[in-house]
């Protein structure tokens, strides 16, 4: 184990999957389907789909280059944003209620609490205000909140919540094993959803507006419906049972068989074109929220008090600050994490990348990264696999390109042209 080389796409099966299968109805459908699958503290998911894959691949394309399977991955994300997909994740989920419940993750974290009926993003900091988590709140009445976070953030989570509860007032309890996810995203998922519901309205961009929390039914399932996106394209997360997390898939490809899969590494990919960082690896334990950049709306520093205030205010302003980076190695080669980003001009080390990849629409190599604050106006290299190369630092959402391989090389499904077209994604 500790003598062969360790590649950034490593995936090893020994032991797996977790026997009995915790979400077995979703995973041998995906599997059926060709998904090369991931473990996610103890659930399965797939990262990316090899259709008529009869075999898990394992460590067999493990690469410091650009995968070999890149071209399915950009098929999955071309396929969902020019069209519509589904994406199976097994986020941790917690339920807060009780008549201390708002008080008490008022108290948690640095963000207002979202209305009733509505959802909110937030962090739970150490008291160095060290990022500890990132999770979406959704309010589902007064004293009532489900917590979703990551799923290798579930004990850490679990753990935090339960000994900052107090003994009486709060109820916690953990719920992750009790609801699946199943994120619904691109242009046409607003239509499909609201056919399948039977009240086109009622999903309407007025309607069913951005961070809205509403329980649904789709198909004769009960689901809890989140207006969210973590790849910045149009689309929501339904939470049903888990036990319903298979027919609901079933009942949404019966609906739009035209609806493609996308799998973590898609989703790694939106990310990446979006600027949006990641908990584990942009933001850690290593780093302060005005390190990592976290905006003033999500830091109400100046209207309550929360778990890291004072040292955000003894902190001031950050020595370092994650930026979004633009990535100029040859083709086929990107960033992993933990690569040294030099100044160009005094050729000292200056900071560090933390994530890395490519983003498949924008054709673009792309990274996040801490740099000096004193270095941010610099000319910066990066240097991967001992070797240096330019990098800038992104403003804003890199911007998809035109494809220029026709779509047949790609693999791409392409849907009808008589298909219902939508321009708008968010």
């Amino acid at each position: 184990m500790n003598n062969h080389a360790h590649f950034p796409n490593e995936n090893l099966l020994a032991g797996r999957p977790v026997e009995p299968v915790p979400n077995a109805g979703i995973y041998e459908i995906l599997r059926d389907q060709g998904g090369q699958f991931g473990f996610h503290n103890g659930w399965e998911s797939a990262n990316y789909f090899d259709p008529g894959a009869t075999e898990q691949h394992g460590n067999a394309l493990g690469s410091f280059q650009r995968p070999a399977y890149q071209d399915k991955i950009e098929a999955e994300c071309r396929g969902m944003a020019d069209f519509g997909g589904i994406c199976y994740w097994p986020f941790a989920k917690f339920s807060v209620t009780g008549p201390g419940a708002a008080a008490f993750l008022d108290g948690l974290v640095p963000n207002r609490l979202p209305q009733v009926g509505r959802c909110a993003l937030s962090y739970f900091l150490t008291p160095a205000s060290k990022v500890s988590s990132e999770v979406m709140i959704v309010r589902r009445g007064e004293e009532d909140f489900y917590v979703v976070s990551y799923p290798e953030q579930e004990l850490f989570d679990w753990r935090w919540l339960s000994m900052r509860k107090p003994l009486e007032g709060v109820d916690l309890r953990n719920v992750t094993a009790d609801f699946g996810t199943l994120m619904v995203s691109g242009p046409q998922s607003r239509r499909v959803l609201g056919q399948l519901a039977g009240d086109e309205a009622a999903w309407s961009k007025d309607s069913f507006k951005f961070y809205q929390h509403r329980d649904v039914v789709l198909a004769g399932i009960p689901c809890r419906a989140l207006r969210v996106s973590f790849t910045g394209e149009l689309g929501w997360e339904l939470h049903p049972a888990t036990e319903d997390v298979a027919p609901l898939y079933r009942a949404l490809k019966a609906a739009e068989p035209r609806l493609n899969d996308w799998g973590g590494f898609a989703m790694g990919s939106f990310r990446l074109e979006k600027g949006f960082k990641a908990f584990g690896s942009d933001m850690t334990r290593d780093h302060t929220a005005l390190e990592a950049g976290i905006e003033s709306k999500f830091l109400r520093v100046d209207e309550k008090d929360f778990v890291g205030r004072d040292a955000i205010v003894a902190e001031g302003t950050a020595k370092r600050r994650l930026v979004h980076l633009g990535v100029g190695t040859p083709d086929g080669q990107d960033c992993a994490g933990n690569e040294p980003i030099f100044d160009s001009g005094t050729g000292k080390v200056v900071g560090f990348t933390t994530s890395g990849g490519y983003g498949y629409l924008a054709q673009q190599s792309i990274a996040f990264g801490y740099v000096a604050t004193a270095s941010l106006e610099s000319a910066l290299e990066v240097e991967v696999l001992g070797v240096r190369y330019p990098v800038f630092i992104q403003k804003g959402a890199f911007k998809p390109k035109p494809l220029e391989a026709p779509v047949e090389t790609l693999g791409l499904h392409v849907p009808s042209l008589d298909a219902p077209q939508a321009t708008v994604r968010l």
